[in-house]
């Protein structure tokens, strides 16, 4: 048995606004791990005038993990606003 598995996702921690990923690629999946009170916007692009991928509401301390599966062809950036505490990791190739 390997000890190490070949994975392809990377994964970045984001816990404010954040470029997660120039160039193209895919978004699999957010893990909001924490997020009470919490807008979370994913953009296609480096910044906030990209293309919107879509905006999360969310109001929860439990764990929870969003699929998307889908190609990006500028980058990730995501906003988080809100008055709440954000904790998400968002895994991409």
């Amino acid at each position: 048995m390997d000890s190490v598995a070949d994975f392809p996702w990377e994964w970045t921690h984001v816990t404010a606004t954040a470029l997660v990923k120039t160039g193209a690629g895919a978004l699999h999946t957010i893990a909001v791990n924490y997020c009470v009170g919490c807008l979370v916007t994913i953009y296609d692009g480096v910044d906030a005038t990209g293309r919107v991928i879509g905006a999360v509401w969310t109001n929860t301390s439990q764990p929870v993990t969003l699929t998307y599966d889908l190609k990006v062809a500028t980058g990730i950036y995501i906003t988080i606003a809100g008055e709440g505490t954000a904790d998400l990791t968002v895994n991409y190739v």
